[in-house]
């Protein structure tokens, strides 16, 4: 699917408390304008179903991937147990488990050094990065040479740490993991037929409200925004390698830019897809993944 390039990320929402930064004298001369510079947040919702984003309220979400792309049939990893640690660390390093070693929730610290995050790579240019995650076993799938990593007591704790962290620094890409709906589909069931797995998506949608502001009253910038998942989930657990679980939603939208999905989409597209839009020269054909950007 490939859709028109965005004008701007603009949405219209509640007020938030960060500052807004003066935008250029307005008699600039369009033509000796700097060139915007590029910015990233991959947002990473734990657990989350295509027909559970579809079915609950997100109008922050819909709002973003409307002017970019939103795939329901993107596919997990696709050689281990579709649980988070070998989901997470395919997303952060872009290649498949039989290169990065992580295989389960219990290897989440033997990650290869051989195959680092987009984070580590994005530090070692010289960028800026940062991550709040509400699951522990992300610092260690994310390296001990980016961040600085935070993590946060609840999804909304990771939505006020990410306003807060934006209004504060200039960081050049934000990594985000939301966790809740992944806790209430084990404990409800992942299902569009239990409240509380519905609740939790609408609640990470609600924790992005300050940032969707923020972002709309930027100037001189253009921002990739990315969401994804390690997993799906049925009855209240996944696992194994079926549809119900490997199969996944994903968006991408990036300022003034067409995406396009490749034929098979994946979560292993993550990393490349944002080194593509801020390494100088990224080494694209190194990933398992493939770039949306053209």
């Amino acid at each position: 699917m490939t859709a028109r390039a965005p004008l701007a990320l603009t949405l219209v929402l509640a007020a938030c408390g960060a500052p807004t930064p003066e935008g250029p004298p307005d008699d600039t001369d369009a033509e000796d304008a700097p060139a915007a510079r590029r910015r990233a947040l991959v947002i990473g919702i734990d657990g989350l179903r295509p027909d559970g984003l579809t079915a609950a309220h997100t109008p922050v979400l819909d709002a973003w991937f409307a002017e970019g792309a939103l795939v329901l049939d993107a596919q997990t990893q696709a050689t281990s147990p579709t649980v988070s640690g070998p989901g997470w660390a395919s997303i952060l390093t872009g290649v498949e488990t039989s290169r990065h070693a992580v295989i389960d929730n219990d290897t989440v610290t033997g990650r290869s050094a051989d195959t680092p995050s987009f984070l580590q790579i994005l530090t070692a240019q010289g960028h800026r990065t940062a991550v709040i995650a509400h699951w522990t076993g992300i610092p260690p799938l994310v390296g001990p040479d980016a961040g600085p990593v935070a993590l946060a007591a609840s999804d909304a704790a990771v939505g006020t740490q990410l306003a807060a962290r934006l209004a504060a620094d200039d960081d050049d890409c934000l990594f985000v993991h939301f966790d809740e709906v992944d806790g209430a589909g084990h404990g409800a069931g992942f299902s569009v037929d239990q409240p509380a797995y519905l609740a939790a998506i609408e609640g990470v949608d609600a924790a992005l409200a300050a940032t969707a502001t923020w972002l709309d009253a930027r100037t001189g910038e253009d921002w990739l925004v990315v969401m994804v998942t390690d997993h799906g989930g049925e009855g209240t657990g996944h696992g194994p390698r079926n549809d119900a679980n490997i199969r996944i939603p994903q968006g991408v939208v990036a300022a003034g830019v067409s995406v396009t999905p490749p034929p098979q989409p994946s979560h292993l597209d993550v990393a490349p897809t944002v080194l593509h839009w801020l390494s100088d020269a990224p080494d694209l054909a190194s990933f398992d993944g493939a770039s949306w950007l053209p």
